[in-house]
């Protein structure tokens, strides 16, 4: 029989050769503000991977962050990383983090490796600060819709036992007073007014340049676009270039992904369909420098 040769390879091509799944995982805790999570990153991640992962895995690191980017925050390695031991509780340890003179800043782009050798589960070697102003914007906005329209702020906050899972005891606890009115109940008057006036066909006339574009757009669905919309001969009608872009767009793009989007149980997505759908193109159909669409 003959033997099967043995190839020595050089030791810098033998790791070439071993498999990207045998790539190191870190698992180690970070200072977020004034909170501590803990942080898990592949063995090639950076410092700005620390953000992302709290951003992502964590809801309440992402209610911190709120909208704001890597970029707009400031990192600082701890030169002395804090352990976390048995007999310590998480605050004394943040507090410890929080002494400016143990920190040094550092680039969102450097590899983790300058935070340590080998980084431990129980140990800080990073504190992240969302800049000044950053969070701040979001907050100061709030703090003035509260002052100065208490009773509208009063009606958009809406509190729940468990996100994302809502229930009927969330429904009637945030009616403030409210009464909730189910499909098959007496509707008020108001409500009847809107819903028959909904069902009524909306009146156009055919728009002139450039806004002649959206109209042909949408009389591509003919069927449904006269069950919605009818030609007057009146000086003006009541439908709006806006309404045949999204009418467009529903017809496009939506009724594809509604059953997809029914099926999900995530608010967020509903919401970040609703926004692509239904506003950012009308939005931008009119641009005015007057205003801007931030999302």
């Amino acid at each position: 029989m003959r033997a099967t040769p043995i190839v020595e390879l050089p030791f810098d091509l033998l790791c070439l050769a071993l498999p990207l799944s045998l790539a190191m995982v870190h698992t180690f805790l970070v200072v977020l503000d004034t909170e501590l999570y803990r942080v898990t990153t592949s063995d090639n991640a950076r410092i700005q991977d620390t953000f992302a992962y709290l951003k992502s895995e964590s809801a309440d690191a992402h209610r911190i962050l709120g909208r704001i980017s890597f970029d707009q925050c400031d990192y600082y390695q701890l030169k002395n990383s804090v352990h976390l031991p048995d007999d310590r509780t998480p605050a004394d340890i943040i507090l410890e983090c929080l002494d400016e003179s143990n920190w040094q800043k550092v680039h969102p782009v450097q590899s983790l490796q300058t935070l340590a050798q080998s980084l431990s589960d129980s140990y800080v070697y990073i504190v992240i600060k969302p800049k000044e102003g950053e969070l701040r914007a979001t907050e100061g906005a709030i703090a003035i819709l509260n002052r100065d329209h208490q009773e509208i702020f009063s009606r958009l906050q809406i509190r729940v036992y468990r996100l994302q899972r809502w229930t009927m005891e969330d429904v009637t606890h945030n009616m403030a007073g409210g009464r909730l009115y189910l499909p098959n109940d007496e509707c008020l008057v108001k409500l009847s007014e809107i819903e028959a006036s909904l069902t009524q066909r909306r009146t156009y006339k055919v728009p002139s340049a450039p806004e002649n574009r959206n109209y042909r757009n949408a009389c591509q669905y003919t069927e449904h676009f006269h069950n919605i919309f009818e030609w007057t001969s009146n000086q003006s009608g009541t439908a709006t270039d806006r309404e045949f872009i999204a009418f467009f767009n529903v017809l496009r793009c939506f009724d594809k992904d509604s059953k997809h989007i029914s099926a999900d149980s995530s608010s967020t997505l509903k919401t970040s369909y609703f926004i692509v759908y239904f506003i950012v193109l009308p939005f931008f159909s009119r641009h005015s420098e007057h205003f801007e669409l931030k999302q």
